[in-house]
């Protein structure tokens, strides 16, 4: 273990003590993983409503899980036989749990034990199903995002479901927020941010076309250059947005021209 000097210590503990909150959301992905992994330590903030949600879709047959995901009949099936056995399946850590581009890209599963201790605080995944979740709350596989036309209770959607609890929760008065989520899930949140209290930084990716010498925004890319922000961020323990700058990685850097406080942009080179 590396030991510290004390002016170091000091320095990094008031570096806690005065830094605003700075919170990164993402969304959730539709795959998961098969493998084993370790325990989780922590429950998710809103398990109670989650709960509500599996015993709603557990009274669904294939044929209307297949409906209301628009899928075919071996994606409902699958996700039929999850929530019929919803207990006995076996619980992972949010952020080694999903599967997916944007996971694959953190390699969540090789970073060290103070990345993980920084994306435990500044890192959530947004979710249909649970919420917001935390890279330690243990989840279980299953299907659902804000397209499927659910309603339970006296809610007419998911968002209306959720509402303000999950803005509510990342506590984010005076602090910032980076959107890396996609416009589906961002939605969750940002609706109910007071933006005179908080900032939210935007963020966007680009390729270049040389056949047609423009930038467009490959969906692939995007995906991947969200993950590895988020390595990113806790690599460099960030916690001044403008330190994101640096960013560069995917064949992806900062253009300023293209960028403003907030909305960051980057963009392969030509």
């Amino acid at each position: 273990m590396v030991k510290l000097s004390k002016e170091r210590y000091f320095k990094n503990k008031l570096r806690r003590i005065t830094m605003q909150p700075l919170i990164a959301i993402i969304s959730p992905a539709k795959t998961f993983t098969d493998e084993e992994v370790i325990s989780s330590i922590s429950l998710p903030i809103f398990q109670r409503k989650a709960d509500q949600l599996i015993q709603h879709l557990a009274t669904y047959s294939p044929k209307e899980l297949a409906q209301l995901y628009r899928s075919n009949e071996s994606i409902a099936l699958t996700n039929y036989q999850r929530f019929q056995d919803w207990d006995a399946v076996q619980m992972s850590p949010a952020l080694l749990c999903y599967n997916g581009l944007q996971f694959k890209a953190m390699q969540a599963d090789v970073m060290t034990e103070s990345m993980w201790r920084y994306l435990t605080e500044h890192l959530r995944i947004l979710s249909a199903l649970y919420g917001v979740l935390r890279p330690f709350d243990a989840i279980k596989p299953y299907r659902l995002d804000f397209n499927c036309q659910l309603q339970l209770d006296s809610s007419s959607s998911l968002y209306d479901f959720w509402g303000e609890k999950v803005a509510q929760a990342l506590s984010l008065d005076g602090g910032t927020l980076l959107n890396l989520a996609s416009a589906e899930f961002s939605k969750l949140v940002l609706p109910y941010l007071d933006r005179s209290k908080v900032q939210v930084i935007d963020f966007d990716f680009y390729k270049y076309d040389v056949e047609k010498e423009r930038y467009y925004q490959p969906a692939t890319l995007a995906k991947q250059a969200r993950g590895a922000m988020v390595r990113f961020l806790a690599e460099k323990e960030v916690s001044d947005p403008t330190e994101l700058k640096a960013f560069q990685e995917l064949g992806l850097s900062f253009d300023a021209e293209r960028s403003s406080t907030t909305h960051y942009v980057y963009c392969t080179k030509s």
